[in-house]
């Protein structure tokens, strides 16, 4: 997601918590509902990483390519 908003908005962060991404999707455009759900995502991300749960089945490729899809109209 990083690599994405990085490229898609000309910009390069070297790291972005999910609030600071809401903010850089709202900012461009993206409703607060979409960039939230994005956000919401990340963090579900994060705590698997961060809380030993990394393991556990997680499919976020659907998930974040539907987000992204939605995203992407938003900002046209």
């Amino acid at each position: 997601v990083r690599m994405y908003l990085n490229d898609r908005f000309g910009m390069t962060l070297g790291s972005l918590t999910p609030g600071e991404a809401a903010d850089i999707l709202q900012s461009a455009g993206v409703t607060k509902d979409t960039a939230a759900a994005l956000a919401s995502r990340l963090r579900e991300l994060e705590d698997r990483v961060y809380t030993g749960r990394g393991e556990d089945a997680c499919r976020p490729g659907e998930d974040m390519s539907d987000l992204i899809r939605q995203i992407e109209w938003e900002i046209r």
